[in-house]
């Protein structure tokens, strides 16, 4: 008589447990979502650098220093992401991207950029990027191969950047909304 009552309670018991389960992964898959605004390169970068992000989010007109980040990154000759999370509360309405302060870097391959705000994003793989970004004139750009070769030419200060055509305004403003 007990084995008539055992069985449905284990049975009850581990579809109870089971489900209650699955709730908790669910949630914890929506806490993993980043709740910033992240800006992710994906490129080969062979030399220790030190790349930057400038915004405008509102406040500021322009780009300064006191919009902006910075991310080390390692050199490999294996393709990594190099990932701006821009603070909490920042939601820009326009980026620059200044590619190194090591003067002796040399060719970058970038294969792609990425814009992420909660579960939208927008991404240009690599020739791509010209859709939204002027090269910089301290960048010479390969367009077969996706390569940055960074020089510093004539210029006093060393600044290779990717600096916004208008219309990335535009998409950051679709993934934001």
């Amino acid at each position: 008589m007990n084995s008539k009552f055992i069985l449905p309670y284990l049975l009850f018991t581990i579809v109870f447990v089971s489900c209650k389960k699955e709730k908790t992964d669910n949630q914890i898959e929506s806490e993993e979502k980043s709740k910033t605004f992240d800006v992710t390169l994906n490129m080969v970068v062979s030399q220790d650098d030190n790349f930057q992000i400038f915004y405008i989010d509102g406040s500021n007109q322009d780009f300064d220093e006191n919009k902006s980040l910075w991310v080390s990154v390692k050199g490999s000759l294996e393709p990594q992401d190099i990932i701006f999370n821009l603070p909490e509360d920042v939601i820009p309405s326009n980026i620059r991207l200044d590619l190194g302060n090591n003067e002796n870097q040399s060719a970058m391959k970038l294969n792609s950029f990425k814009m992420s705000y909660y579960d939208k994003s927008y991404e240009l793989k690599d020739t791509l990027i010209l859709r939204n970004f002027v090269i910089g004139e301290q960048l010479n750009y390969d367009k077969t191969t996706s390569t940055l070769t960074p020089n510093k030419g004539k210029a006093t200060i060393y600044d290779p950047l990717l600096y916004p055509q208008s219309n990335l305004r535009e998409e950051i403003e679709k993934i934001v909304k």
